[in-house]
């Protein structure tokens, strides 16, 4: 099975045993990040937060589909696993955190008739960020991650005469930047 497929069966099983959790667990949350929507790539996730601190989680996105028509859009999918450490607070999973994030980037932006890029990312590093509660139940988290890259891509551009993409170069390599960028919106799911 792939990736994706797996992150879907893990969402699925924490959302289906809510409630019913180890006496450990703090609470479970679901999210989802707003950037990745706005490149149409729906987004979800879960995290499991413990001992009043400690947060792990996964999520991903999926825009793989062609778009007919007039636009292109970026296709870009995610698959992340984060841990996260919340500072010491007034209140369990609130306020700035720091963590580590590993992750697999797919992606295809290709303006049509121009020069494009397709190919995946593997990443990993450190993060922080910062969780803001809201009333019932609801958080808003934003989290920035930097480390390590491993590029694999292809650059293309529009070849006018044979009325197609042609390759331009491509590229395997490492590289610093960005590993995680995130602003969500949360629902916290309490354990009983």
């Amino acid at each position: 099975m792939k990736i994706r497929t797996h992150i879907i069966i893990i969402v699925l099983m924490l959302a289906i045993n809510i409630g019913k959790c180890p006496a450990q667990i703090h609470s479970i949350d679901l999210r989802s990040d707003l950037p990745s929507w706005i490149l149409l790539s729906p987004s979800i996730g879960a995290d499991i937060n413990w001992n009043q601190r400690w947060s792990a989680g996964i999520s991903g996105s999926y825009a793989h589909w062609h778009i007919s028509g007039k636009g292109h859009f970026p296709r870009i999918s995610v698959a992340e696993a984060t841990i996260r450490r919340y500072g010491e607070g007034e209140a369990a999973f609130k306020g700035f955190y720091l963590g580590a994030n590993i992750g697999m980037q797919w992606y295809d932006i290709s303006p049509k008739h121009h020069k494009g890029w397709n190919g995946n990312n593997l990443a990993a590093g450190v993060l922080a960020g910062y969780t803001l509660l809201l009333p019932s139940n609801w958080a808003f988290d934003a989290g920035l991650g930097l480390g390590y890259l491993y590029r694999d891509y292809k650059r293309f551009e529009w070849y006018s005469p044979a009325n197609k993409d042609r390759i331009i170069n491509s590229h395997k390599g490492s590289a610093f930047g960005i590993t995680h960028l995130s602003i969500a919106v949360i629902y916290r799911f309490k354990c009983k």
